[in-house]
């Protein structure tokens, strides 16, 4: 008996065990500044996105303009739903899209916090819904990093909230939204490698050459065109293909070790910085970049916050 009765401890012990580090994953206390960091940086990311939206609101949701309603509909499965569907003209499209605007700006310092993130997320699915045609790909990121942040409390700190209701430093909040951040970046990325992995064009090491050679993303023309001339240049882009490849097909287990994650977030950095100055794709790459921020130890975004508000 005493036998079993010591399995049946060790047993137990062992689950505490796995339990604890469960908790530890996902529910570790963190200082809220840093996810007030995400927060602010993802909301200015949502005001830029919005403004930018201000010159295409008549060719995107017009009532009677290129992309109507029933073609939009037409798109996307049931159930779809966007109160854009009830603006008569463009006159009411402004003023959704000025309210859309007021609650972005409102999540980004953190008024009514959980409310404002509820009420960003309810509208970009509007505009989407209305118009799927003109997404970016980074709009799925925006949604997806909305719902996370809107998992902890994000305005304990550098908020209007903390302001107000004059609450102490040195708060914290449970890491749960950090590790789905990454978790959802190392997916993105992974899909990705291994979707690319079974294109000939990434085998053979042109792909990054043909998407820079496609003039209707080129954002800067006249500098791509000199460099695709260039014999050089087209071997540094074979190579540059293949190491995009391996580097977003490995990506979740270049984390894992310290040297080899700031590897893959330096090779990161650098594609999406490419990607942002050579290529017209909307805030993809900012809206990548900023996920970026969850792979940073959340006391070093602490301590970036302190000197940045001590300043």
């Amino acid at each position: 008996m005493s036998g079993l009765d010591a399995s049946d401890g060790a047993t137990r012990s062992g689950a505490a065990r796995l339990g604890a580090l469960w908790n530890r994953l996902w529910f570790a206390p963190v200082p809220a500044t840093s996810v007030a960091v995400l927060r602010i940086g993802l909301g200015l990311l949502l005001v830029l996105d919005q403004l930018m939206l201000w010159p295409q609101l008549d060719v995107l949701f017009d009532p009677h303009g290129p992309v109507s309603v029933a073609a939009a509909a037409g798109d996307l499965p049931d159930p779809r739903w966007s109160w854009y569907d009830l603006a008569p003209d463009m006159g009411a499209v402004r003023a959704m899209w000025a309210a859309g605007l007021v609650v972005f700006v409102l999540f980004t310092v953190g008024a009514q916090g959980r409310l404002m993130g509820l009420l960003a997320l309810a509208v970009l699915v509007a505009q989407y819904q209305r118009d799927p045609f003109y997404q970016h790909g980074g709009d799925r990121v925006f949604r997806l990093g909305l719902i996370y942040l809107s998992l902890v409390p994000h305005s304990l700190a550098l908020s209007v909230d903390a302001w107000r209701r004059k609450l102490p430093s040195g708060l914290t909040v449970p890491v749960l939204a950090h590790r789905l951040i990454q978790l959802q970046l190392a997916v993105i990325y992974m899909h990705s490698g291994f979707v690319k992995a079974q294109g000939r064009t990434w085998e053979q090491g042109t792909a990054l050459y043909y998407a820079m050679s496609d003039g209707q993303y080129a954002r800067a023309p006249w500098i791509l065109e000199p460099l695709l001339r260039s014999e050089l240049f087209v071997g540094f882009s074979r190579v540059a293909t293949w190491v995009t490849l391996v580097w977003e097909a490995g990506f979740g287990l270049l984390l894992f070790w310290k040297p080899t994650r700031v590897l893959a977030i330096v090779i990161g950095v650098l594609v999406h910085g490419g990607i942002f100055f050579q290529l017209n794709v909307g805030s993809f790459s900012l809206v990548m970049l900023w996920c970026y921020l969850s792979l940073l130890s959340p006391d070093t975004l602490d301590r970036l916050a302190r000197r940045v508000t001590g300043r």
